[in-house]
């Protein structure tokens, strides 16, 4: 095998588990670097997990000179964590079924191939048929018990979506929107009204006469976005002065408007397409939006759901490793 078996397990339980949860390593020495409640977590459990993060790292291409301390203390305090949870799954009565043991199992020799793979992946790292399985058990539980103390409590309301699309700048009303560019001709001390005007009259000469609006947007705009040809994006009523909105909704697609007199100055604008905007891409928005907040909410509560299960546990963690890191 080209890999270790780590990093194909990893790979094959991808579907089943987060990322969060990765395969717990079997002991590679006996050594003992921390006690939780009463369980441990041994050496060799952390330079597995270590291993195979560094691994991982080099077929991404990714530097981890200089960060295996870092990398030992990150590892330590997931199997910490782990441990945590499984404890906590068995006081909860949670169980895990010989068929979704073997379910998983299968989907592990499917992800190596052969019989040979799989018969060598347990060779390389010492490891029994009956081994695995308790650690896809302890897997399963783990899983179990992040659904019902994390998972099914998680509400999100109505309201916090409003809020978070509120935040985001989402629109969710339906109607059309049109992608326009602006060119303004700004009124100042040093360029009045009559200056202003007729600077704007002269641009909107030019461009009925074949001037590319970008190219005199980029020279004589006072708009932020000038230096964009005066491109504006995708924009809606509402959006820009009732002025300009008035003017959008009037014109038809590569129209150009005459110069239009604002608080500002003097503006003109091109419709450079349009487009419908229906319940399907409000409720998609919606959604995507929902998405989000449920994942910021989940790990929220997922770390206040750790935090809770370490207050309440005895864990000792060597000094030896304290030093070593």
């Amino acid at each position: 095998m080209t890999r270790s078996w780590s990093v194909a397990l990893s790979a094959a339980l991808a579907v089943m588990l987060a990322p969060w949860w990765d395969v717990q390593p079997s002991a590679m020495t006996n050594r003992i670097v921390a006690v939780v409640n009463e369980d441990v977590v041994t050496e060799g459990d952390v330079q597995a997990r270590v291993a195979a993060l560094k691994e991982r790292a080099d077929a991404e291409g990714a530097e981890t000179r200089g960060a295996e301390t870092a990398m030992r203390r990150a590892v330590l305090q997931r199997l910490i964590e782990e441990r945590l949870m499984l404890q906590e799954a068995r006081r909860l009565g949670l169980a895990a079924s010989s068929e979704e043991v073997a379910e998983r199992l299968s989907r592990i020799r499917e992800q190596l191939k052969t019989d040979d793979a799989f018969a060598s992946m347990l060779q390389e790292e010492g490891l029994t048929e009956e081994r695995l399985k308790q650690e896809l058990r302890d897997q399963i539980l783990i899983q179990r018990a992040i659904e019902q103390e994390v998972r099914a409590k998680l509400v999100v309301s109505p309201a916090e979506i409003d809020g978070a699309l509120s935040d985001h700048g989402v629109d969710q009303t339906t109607g059309e929107e049109a992608q326009v560019r602006h060119l303004l001709i700004r009124v100042t001390p040093e360029r009045p009204v009559d200056e202003a005007r007729g600077l704007a009259t002269h641009l909107y000469e030019r461009l009925q006469r074949g001037a590319l609006f970008e190219e005199l947007a980029r020279t004589y705009s006072d708009d932020p976005h000038a230096h964009e040809g005066g491109l504006l994006g995708w924009v809606r009523s509402g959006q820009l002065l009732p002025e300009l909105d008035a003017a959008i909704s009037h014109a038809a697609v590569h129209e150009i408007s005459p110069p239009i007199q604002t608080r500002l100055g003097f503006h003109l604008i091109q419709v450079e397409e349009r487009r419908h905007i229906g319940a399907d891409d409000a409720a998609a928005s919606r959604r995507q939006v929902e998405d989000q907040v449920y994942q910021d909410k989940f790990r929220e509560r997922m770390a206040q759901w750790l935090q809770r299960l370490q207050e309440k546990a005895y864990i000792s963690i060597s000094s030896d490793f304290a030093a070593s890191s």
